[in-house]
């Protein structure tokens, strides 16, 4: 199975199985090896997908245009950028799988 996350030269990429129409936005775990991210946001008009990268931005500490949509717009799996510093988001990431398995 590929990891979830992989580090890059400016960041991560991170796989993402978004889930648009939710009644909150939250990170509830691992699906099919990537990480289970609901959005309240319909996806209609790449709304969703702007609100799902305003949430991991916000989530992983960086700043909205830090976190790009690589693959994925039209379908729940995605591939998603993070710009920053990649052991301290990897880490981050590290510590939310950690809390979701806990609950």
């Amino acid at each position: 199975m590929d990891p979830i996350a992989k580090a890059t030269a400016t960041g991560i990429t991170l796989c993402v199985y978004a889930l648009p129409g939710s009644s909150r936005d939250e990170i509830v775990g691992v699906h099919d090896g990537k990480l289970k991210v609901k959005i309240t946001a319909k996806s209609v008009e790449g709304s969703a997908n702007k609100a799902l990268r305003g949430f991991l931005a916000a989530h992983f500490g960086v700043g909205k245009t830090s976190v790009t949509l690589i693959r994925g717009e039209h379908c729940r799996d995605k591939l998603v950028g993070i710009t920053g510093d990649a052991k301290a988001l990897m880490q981050r990431l590290k510590s939310t799988l950690s809390e979701v398995q806990d609950t």
